[in-house]
């Protein structure tokens, strides 16, 4: 399966660990986008995946495109040209404290180039293009862009995907409306999606049921996986590990949101053995590497 993605790579740095934009003299850089992650992922997973873009003639561009090829990504597509690399920098929040970022991304090589200079293509044996809302928000060259994407999808016969990622911070709601339209979203396309509560996603309702049964699959696997674990040093170890460090408890020491996300009480976790030492084993692991770091 051949699998087209498009839109801009930024550069995002971000100070170490849970130190603020006032308080860092280091960051640590790497590169990405949500149309570019999509691909990472895809390819990862086996498929064949083409990304267009363009990046800057320059080193920060090589960059970029070495980190798309590092993970299988395809890039011949991708143009290069004069221009900047748009850059984000990522305040990781900690506990109460959300997180915060500032966008230095007008101007940039992808957001002023025009749609002559793809090559359509890349669409040739193509079963699938996919785009987000944030491509076609940032100007009106970046909407014809998108648009003539997806007509040289359709006229391949890919099928088009769109994750609407609607920023606020990008456009206005009414202007992302009008380019939907001119997209191909019907008004009355409207009445056929649902939010997916407490995920901020936006799905078919057609799909309702597709999604229900993943995550009766997914509740069903992870009990299979924690009862496999006879000890807590395992799997379930590696879970409570995973959990607390995306929820910062080396610095917090807080563990009620890892727990929250993992649907878990403490109660549970207590009365359980292997819960209870898989998660303390996890908890001592997370506090020691914070403090070795910091």
């Amino acid at each position: 399966m051949k699998i087209v993605t498009l839109g801009e790579v930024m550069l995002r740095l971000s100070p170490p660990a849970n130190v603020r934009f006032v308080q860092a003299d280091t960051f640590g850089a790497c590169y990405g986008g949500a149309e570019a992650n999509v691909a990472v992922m895809l390819a990862q997973l086996g498929a064949k995946t083409e990304f267009v873009t363009k990046l800057p003639e320059n080193e920060l561009g090589q960059a970029a495109l070495n980190s798309l090829r590092r993970w299988g990504v395809g890039t011949e597509y991708i143009v290069r040209g004069d221009g900047r690399l748009g850059v984000y920098y990522l305040e990781r929040g900690a506990s109460q404290r959300a997180g915060k970022v500032i966008y230095d991304r007008a101007g940039s090589a992808f957001a002023v180039s025009s749609a002559e200079e793809y090559d359509e293509s890349v669409f040739e044996g193509a079963d699938w293009f996919h785009f987000t809302g944030i491509t076609p928000a940032l100007g009106e060259n970046c909407l014809a862009l998108v648009q003539k994407a997806c007509r040289a999808a359709k006229k391949h016969g890919a099928t088009v995907s769109c994750d609407i990622n609607y920023r606020a911070t990008l456009w206005p709601l009414e202007r992302a409306k009008e380019a939907m339209k001119k997209l191909g979203l019907k008004p009355s396309d409207t009445d056929k999606v649902c939010t997916i509560y407490g995920a901020g996603d936006i799905i078919r309702k057609s799909d309702l049921p597709a999604y229900r049964e993943m995550q009766m699959r997914h509740r069903e696997e992870l009990f299979k996986a924690i009862n496999s674990d006879e000890t807590g040093d395992g799997f379930i170890f590696d879970m409570f590990d995973c959990e607390l460090a995306n929820h910062e408890y080396g610095y917090t020491r807080d563990p009620h949101d890892a727990l929250m996300a993992l649907g878990m009480s403490w109660n549970r976790v207590a009365n359980d053995d292997r819960l209870r030492h898989g998660f303390e084993k996890a908890c001592r692991n997370q506090a020691q590497w914070y403090d070795e770091h910091n």
